[in-house]
């Protein structure tokens, strides 16, 4: 999903569709799509054993570094970590 797509599906302006959102949730429509992607990244990769790459590409990241330091920043470690946790446990 992006931003475009939830304008159509709202029928409203990319504007207004913004405030409204950050009235909410506090976030722009970008950030909550992000953390929306990032918190499914967080659930594939506990339940599978896919690589982080693979997972970036999954959720809708298009550069794997960039979704690591978003998912670093979200969740104070890197999926790479949580991957190795998952294995371990």
């Amino acid at each position: 999903m992006t931003v475009d797509d939830l304008v159509k599906h709202c029928g409203m302006n990319r504007n207004v569709m913004n405030k409204k959102i950050k009235s909410f949730v506090n976030k722009t429509a970008v950030g909550l799509i992000r953390d929306m992607r990032l918190e499914k990244a967080y659930q594939i990769i506990q339940q599978n054993d896919e690589n982080i790459s693979q997972v970036a590409f999954k959720v809708g990241f298009k550069d794997p570094s960039y979704f690591t330091t978003c998912f670093k920043e979200k969740f104070g470690f890197t999926p790479s970590s949580l991957l190795k946790n998952v294995k371990i446990t």
